[in-house]
């Protein structure tokens, strides 16, 4: 039987890049893949063969007790549900109300001087696994645009 992960992130372009390389290690083991995202996420993974389908969510739906409530229920329905939204901004990237944004330059360094890539994959389950690198999958086409570049 397979097992199911759904994995939710909404942002901008790089978000989703940040995630490219989670998608090959759950395939690896053995995971069918729902990605729950936006249509930039759609677009950066248009050509993935890793993900085997999206749910697309709207932009302009931000109302968080909503979202809680999707979240639940995408986590009740699967084997393994990741939740990557905010992941980045909250840990890694503290803002003026956060206590962290007021510390010195040191403890701030000391706290957040993490790869980003690294500590996506700790997030998705793989504390372990260090260097990983962002991937694109460019159609045949979008090659030859970038070629007359």
């Amino acid at each position: 039987m397979v097992k199911k992960v759904i994995a939710s992130r909404y942002g901008a372009i790089g978000d989703h890049i940040f995630l490219t390389p989670v998608w090959k290690l759950l395939k690896r083991d053995g995971y069918h893949i729902t990605y729950d995202t936006n249509k930039r996420g759609v677009i950066v993974n248009e050509n993935n063969p890793y993900i085997d389908e999206y749910i697309i969510h709207p932009d302009e739906d931000r109302d968080w007790d909503e979202l809680q409530k999707k979240w639940e229920g995408l986590k009740n329905s699967c084997d393994k549900y990741i939740n990557f939204t905010q992941t980045i901004e909250v840990r890694l990237l503290p803002g003026k109300g956060d206590k962290l944004f007021w510390e010195s330059k040191e403890e701030r360094h000391r706290q957040c001087n993490i790869n980003y890539f690294d500590y996506t994959l700790s997030h998705a389950g793989y504390p372990h696994i260090r260097g990983e690198r962002p991937k694109l999958w460019i159609s045949e086409s979008e090659d030859r645009i970038c070629k007359k570049f």
